[in-house]
This record gives structure tokens, C-alpha cells and sequence, in this order.
């Protein structure tokens, strides 16, 4: 049958295996990510973009490179570097990256990129303007600006830390555009999911490929405990009004700290819910705090890999036939009887009379072991003769 507003794609996921997808080409706004399940930070400034859209407003001016300073001055650190600890989130679907790694800017460094922060110009966003396009973002300033040089000093000093093979992608490049954001007393965040950037994969003729970003990386210049309190990382769970937010992992950062995590796919969203990297920033209690951010892009070899694939749905699909399920819930015995004609204050004839065993429960558990998963059930039953027998 037509499918109204949408095509149908098969393509070829990374492992093997043909998969169809529905993708979606009636126009996806931005202010519809209202709920926390899906909410990608878009303002009120936002309702009537759709999400490429958004994104290319926020993103449409570029200022100068901060790091050429540290340059003028000798602050970099020299070669060759510390080792750096790398922390791991744990409790996330295996193959989906989230770190906290410790140290990999020195302070001075990060003291020099403060001292840098724009107050004006190209790519700068004052706290109201970026109120207007984040939902429940407070912020004293955003910047963003075009780094080459901390892209590929991140990107050297990460070497071993960033996945060489993502999603079917090979690693391409840190990416050069960074947000240096500054938060006073009463800055925050709200929960959020990053989204990819570019919206839609693009393709790079020289790298013969088709690029999007797929994990944040967070870059934190000055210290919690010691330059600000509150402001921490915080990984949640987060119901469909963000009302109810459950803390799953807080990250205390100190200068210098690179917190990367993966970009869930939102468009079309996830076959698995919920999503795992719901994220915010916490209320700054006192102090200020420092931070700058971009994207690790990866290439694809095509766009449908680019735009479909997705570390947890891929996951998901390959042990589906290893998994184990238990069905709770209850079981009900339907009696069917067949009749000429509904009756109307009168006997009638019963012309066939069949029990089936129903109930939400019980239907679930037979659903998912015809589908293959070894299934156990759990339910109570009465004791009169069905629940008995």
C-alpha cells in the first residue's frame, strides 16, 4: 500500500543482513522535540524550523581560532604526553562508547583558553539569544568558532581513546568547530540528547565518502570543587515530560577532562527505547564555569549506513535469538460462543462453543516465542476449574 510522506529503504547494515527502513521526507521540526525521550535542545526560537534548519541557524556564524594564542605564548604542553586515565561508563548497551578521560589538557592550557573566551564578535551568542534557540538552556555567553589547530592537538592526544570503527564508519576527524560556553551562578543545561551533525550525512569528494559526527566530546577548562560547585555532568533516565529524572551516572569534571559519549540516532528514532545517553548539566551553584565542546566525525562508505546505523539497534538485532525474556502479566480464558443473531431479552440457540486462553501477559510471552526468544511466563490464575487445570 502507498506510504503517504516516507520511503522505503533497504540497505545493507554493517555485520551483514538486509534491513528495511522507513525514512521519513515529511518535514521534522525542531520544536517538536518537546519531551525529554526525544528532546534535542531546541528553543523556543525553534518552533517553526525543522531540525536542519535549526542547526544550520546555530551554527551560521563562525568566529576566529582561540588555541593560535597558546602558540604565541609557548603554553602547550611539550611531547611527550602523560598517560591519561580513562573511566568508562558503565551499565550502557555493549559497543556504545561513553569516557571520562582525566587530564588531557594541562591547566595552563585550559587557563590560556579562558583567557581567550570571546566577548563579542563573529560566532558569539549572548545568554538570551541562546535561550531563545535551547530549550532551558541559562547561559552568560556561547561561542562558537573554527579551531583546526585543538582539533588535531585533541585528536593526537586521543589517538587511542576515539574508536578507529563506528557504525560501520572509519574515524575521520575531530571537528574543528567548537561552542566555548561560559556558565555563571544559576547556569545550566536541562536533560538532552546531542544529536548528529550534519543532520543529513554529507558527502566529502576528497575522502570519498559520506561524514557525519557520532560522538560529543566535552572539554572542561576549569574545576568543580574548585573554581565552581554544582555544574556537574549528569547521565540520566528522564520519563516523557522530564518530570521524572532518574541519575544514572554524575561526572565531577576538573580542568582539563574530555568527557566523549555517543550520539544516539534520533531520526528515525531508535528501534530500542529508552535512549541511553540522556544527558544535562546542572545548576551552577556558585562560581563560573568553562567549558568548550565539539563532534568526532566518522565516513561512511554510503549514505543510507551514515544516516540508519545505530551502535544499540545493531546490538540489539545480532543477540535477539541468544536473549531470554520474561513475560509478567495476566492470563484470561475467552469463551467464544456462535449464535445466528444477538439475542434481545430472549434464549437462542448456541451453535459452537470455544475457550481460548488471552490476557495482555500471556499474549506478549506467546508473541515474543513465535518470534523466536526463549520465553519464560510469570502470571497468577484463580483457583476455580480453568486456573486448575
Amino acid at each position: 500500500s502507498a506510504v503517504p510522506a516516507a520511503r522505503l529503504r533497504w540497505f545493507l547494515r554493517p555485520g551483514g543482513g538486509v534491513r528495511l527502513r522507513m525514512a521519513g521526507t515529511a518535514v521534522q521540526r525542531a520544536g517538536e522535540h518537546q519531551n525529554s525521550v526525544h528532546n534535542i535542545g531546541a528553543g523556543p526560537g525553534a518552533q517553526e524550523m525543522d531540525l536542519a534548519a535549526w542547526s544550520r541557524l546555530k551554527n551560521s556564524e563562525v568566529g576566529e581560532a582561540i588555541s593560535p594564542r597558546l602558540t604565541k605564548i609557548g603554553a602547550w604542553r611539550p611531547d611527550p604526553q602523560p598517560k591519561f586515565q580513562v573511566n568508562e561508563v558503565s551499565g550502557l548497551t555493549p559497543g556504545v562508547p561513553a569516557a571520562v578521560v582525566q587530564g588531557v589538557l594541562s591547566e595552563q592550557e585550559c587557563t590560556e583558553l579562558i583567557a581567550g573566551f570571546p566577548s563579542g564578535g563573529q560566532g558569539f551568542m549572548p545568554g538570551q539569544r541562546v535561550a531563545e534557540l535551547y530549550r532551558d538552556r541559562k547561559v552568560k555567553s556561547r561561542s562558537l568558532v573554527n579551531d583546526e589547530l585543538l582539533a588535531r592537538i585533541l585528536q593526537e592526544r586521543l589517538r587511542e581513546v576515539l574508536p578507529q570503527q563506528l557504525d560501520g564508519g572509519r574515524l575521520f576527524s575531530v571537528n574543528p568547530n567548537f561552542r566555548f560556553v561560559h556558565y555563571d551562578t544559576g547556569g545550566r543545561h536541562s536533560t538532552h540528547i546531542d544529536g548528529r551533525e550534519p543532520v543529513m550525512p554529507r558527502w566529502d569528494e576528497a575522502a570519498e565518502g559520506w561524514v557525519q559526527s557520532r560522538l560529543t566530546m566535552q572539554i572542561y577548562l576549569n574545576s568543580h570543587g574548585k573554581d565552581f560547585e554544582g555544574g556537574e555532568f549528569a547521565i540520566v533516565d528522564a520519563d516523557d515530560n522530564g518530570e521524572d529524572v532518574q541519575v544514572k551516572h554524575v561526572i565531577k569534571p576538573q580542568a582539563g577532562d574530555v568527557v566523549i559519549f555517543y550520539q544516539e540516532r534520533l531520526n528515525p528514532p531508535s528501534d530500542y527505547p529508552p535512549y541511553e545517553l540522556q544527558h544535562q548539566g546542572n545548576d551552577v551553584t556558585a562560581g563560573q564555569k568553562f567549558a568548550c565542546r565539539t563532534m568526532v566525525d566518522y565516513i561512511f562508505p554510503n549514505e543510507e549506513i551514515a544516516h540508519f546505523s545505530n551502535v544499540k539497534d545493531d546490538y540489539m538485532a545480532k543477540h535477539a535469538d541468544k536473549m531470554s525474556v520474561l513475560a509478567i502479566g495476566n492470563t484470561i480464558m475467552d469463551t467464544m460462543l456462535t449464535v445466528s443473531h444477538i439475542p434481545v431479552d430472549e434464549k437462542i440457540h448456541v451453535e459452537t462453543k470455544k475457550t481460548y486462553v488471552g490476557g495482555q501477559g500471556a499474549n506478549a510471552a506467546q508473541a515474543l516465542a513465535l518470534l523466536g526468544a526463549k520465553v519464560s511466563f510469570m502470571t497468577r490464575v484463580g483457583d476455580d476449574a480453568e486456573g486448575t487445570t
